[in-house]
């Protein structure tokens, strides 16, 4: 009977926490534009024996929107 009591106290408390944390989210609007001084992002791909599979991946990446970003490929060996 303890332990029921213990876990639904738990999962009470995770559903509070995910109910608060769901209000504080902030959903960018439909019209929202970027900055016209957009930061740089990185993105940063650790990569081990993906010489088959990289070519598409980075291809796909090349196709971003996001006009100021750089790719960085990192042998993780």
């Amino acid at each position: 009977m303890l332990y029921q009591v213990i876990i639904v106290s738990c999962l009470g408390i995770f559903l509070i926490n995910i109910i608060l944390n769901l209000r504080s989210l902030k959903v960018p609007r439909l019209d929202s534009k970027i900055p016209a001084t957009a930061p740089l992002v990185s993105v940063l791909i650790p990569a081990r024996n993906e010489k088959n599979n990289i070519t598409t991946f980075l291809e796909s990446l090349k196709k971003q929107d996001y006009p100021n970003f750089e790719i960085l490929v990192l042998d993780d060996n």
